[in-house]
């Protein structure tokens, strides 16, 4: 069963750093003795050789709550210049915004890898976007990129193309996507928990990673804990973003943020 969360709970001593979050978005948190962080931002410092950016990364440290910056780490032009979509067990998710491109990169990583998937047919909603990533892996990985509306596109390294699933029902619509290293699928966080319809979206066809809708609990009890309040200002407490993550044992939670 899912649990409602109001704050971050401290899910490893472990030094290493691995960007699970990507501006006020939460992402997956299974790998092993790691420490999500949030990233804030990048800072030009400089350039270098072969038309390359320096940059230093601002991230934010939940556990510890305090910032980190990550200095002189060294970007080529395209690296650079693409656009952000979202962060998942370590990588970031860039698309080329001259021909789609997707590239995945850990750029926090001493031995950082680029891996080159093809080009993802562009939404309007780009604004509202997320990322989720099976694996830290590059090997055995799958990429999930969900907009805002019915798509869905899945991809692995070395897939020619993304498979596409529409999701037609519009509780789904602003949902995030997120892989569940338990259950081994993506999941799709049901923006309106009185939702019965159908939760399977994987195609009849066959596909590398199953996709279901999460269905979550009620918030009946979440509001009786509530200090006493006016009715409208209750229910304003839940125009706030509410996230599906997983922890390191498996545990799904719902976070309102």
């Amino acid at each position: 069963m899912s649990q409602l969360l109001c704050r971050i709970s401290k899910l490893s001593t472990s030094r290493n750093r691995i960007l699970c979050f990507r501006r006020s978005e939460f992402s997956t948190v299974t790998a092993e003795a790691t420490t999500p962080y949030l990233l804030l931002g990048s800072d030009l410092v400089g350039k270098s050789p072969c038309d390359g950016k320096v940059v230093n990364f601002n991230l934010y440290d939940p556990r510890k709550q305090e910032q980190v910056k990550i200095e002189n780490k060294i970007l080529s032009k395209e690296v650079y210049e693409s656009h952000k979509l979202g962060s998942s067990r370590g990588w970031l998710a860039l698309l080329n915004k001259k021909d789609s491109t997707v590239r995945l990169t850990n750029i926090l990583n001493p031995s950082k890898k680029i891996i080159s998937l093809p080009s993802l047919t562009r939404d309007k909603y780009e604004s509202h976007v997320n990322v989720s990533v099976s694996s830290s892996n590059e090997e055995d990985c799958v990429v999930a990129v969900k907009f805002y509306g019915s798509r869905v596109s899945l991809c692995r390294p070395g897939d020619s193309e993304w498979t596409r699933i529409d999701v037609p029902c519009p509780s789904f619509h602003s949902s995030t996507v997120i892989y569940s290293e338990r259950d081994r699928r993506f999941y799709l966080n049901n923006c309106n928990p009185d939702y019965t319809g159908p939760t399977d979206f994987t195609p009849k066809s066959g596909l590398h990673t199953p996709v279901s809708g999460y269905k979550r609990f009620l918030f009946s009890n979440f509001l009786e804990e509530m200090p006493e309040l006016e009715n409208e200002r209750r229910l304003s407490r839940f125009r706030i973003q509410q996230q599906l993550v997983e922890s390191a044992s498996g545990q799904s939670f719902i976070v309102a943020w």
